[in-house]
């Protein structure tokens, strides 16, 4: 990343380029720690408040609709809880058709993220091994298995589960992750609503 910085100093010209390579080993650097992080389970993280409606904001791009609360406050690693919504995501970019919707919601003390995409779908059985680690849809030819393993390992960190189910009619595919500690919920109206 420093090599990087100095060579963006040295040559303005292709700022753009360096600026994507950056981007790349940034994402990198955030699985290469998210799988170290969660790999020990006895090494613990700081915890930080993280407005998960402000990420699925920044983090869907194009057409993706949003609906959430102007807050929805959780405790935890933020990094992490970015790099599982990425993954999210990302893997409904991939498989999911037009149409994605990420959903923010609430369930008790816990905030629920859910993307909905208008894609082919999977049945049941790919629904209950799709969060295996290694494990791929058949006509999936890319990929290493890992981005929704890695989405459940940070929910369960995160006091939360995964889930997928069928979309709405049979179409697409829903797919969720939740996560605990949530310490504060605001919802558009601006009435401030603590956890339940």
């Amino acid at each position: 990343m420093a090599e990087l910085d100095a060579l963006a100093s040295r040559d303005p010209a292709s700022a753009a380029t360096i600026a994507r390579i950056r981007g790349d080993a940034a994402r990198l650097a955030d699985v290469i720690d998210a799988v170290l992080v969660l790999s020990d389970r006895t090494r613990t993280r700081p915890s930080e408040v993280i407005n998960v409606a402000d990420l699925a904001r920044e983090l869907a791009a194009g057409d993706v609709t949003v609906e959430a609360p102007d807050e929805a406050l959780v405790e935890g690693d933020e990094r992490l809880v970015r790099l599982a919504m990425r993954n999210l995501l990302d893997n409904a970019n991939k498989h999911g058709g037009g149409g994605r919707v990420v959903r923010v919601s609430r369930e008790a003390d816990r905030a629920r993220v859910a993307v909905l995409d208008g894609g082919p779908g999977l049945d049941a059985p790919a629904r209950e091994r799709m969060f295996d680690r290694y494990w791929r849809g058949s006509a999936d030819g890319a990929g290493r298995g890992l981005g929704l393993a890695l989405v459940r390992a940070v929910a369960e960190r995160h006091g939360g589960d995964v889930r997928a189910a069928a979309g709405l009619e049979g179409i697409g595919l829903e797919v969720s992750l939740t996560l605990g500690h949530l310490v504060g919920w605001h919802e558009p109206s601006g009435a401030p609503l603590g956890p339940r």
